[in-house]
């Protein structure tokens, strides 16, 4: 497998949909109803609030970031269901920060 890491500023309409796609997936699996909100248009371009997981063209996890205030943050965080507890996402962003 060749696993990289993308940091996004700005989501990408390729991005965007993976994002969507794996959240689907998460969501029938666990039973959830989560939405994600792709519009960032009062973040700064600064920001980097995406970090996606890819096996070359297949979104494996996806962590997002939502910081509106200095004290407040959300951090959301879905993994493909058969890729799940093993470490990936979170080693990888660990070993190369």
């Amino acid at each position: 497998m060749q696993y990289q890491i993308k940091k996004s500023k700005k989501l990408t309409d390729t991005e965007i949909t993976d994002i969507h796609n794996i959240i689907s997936t998460c969501n029938k699996h666990d039973s959830l109803n989560y939405t994600f909100d792709q519009t960032d248009d009062f973040k700064k371009d600064s920001d980097i609030n995406a970090f996606l997981l890819y096996d070359k063209d297949t979104l494996l996890s996806v962590i997002t970031l939502f910081v509106p205030r200095k004290n407040e943050a959300e951090v959301t965080a879905f993994t493909l269901p058969e890729f799940r507890r093993k470490g990936l996402l979170y080693s990888r962003l660990l070993y190369r920060s």
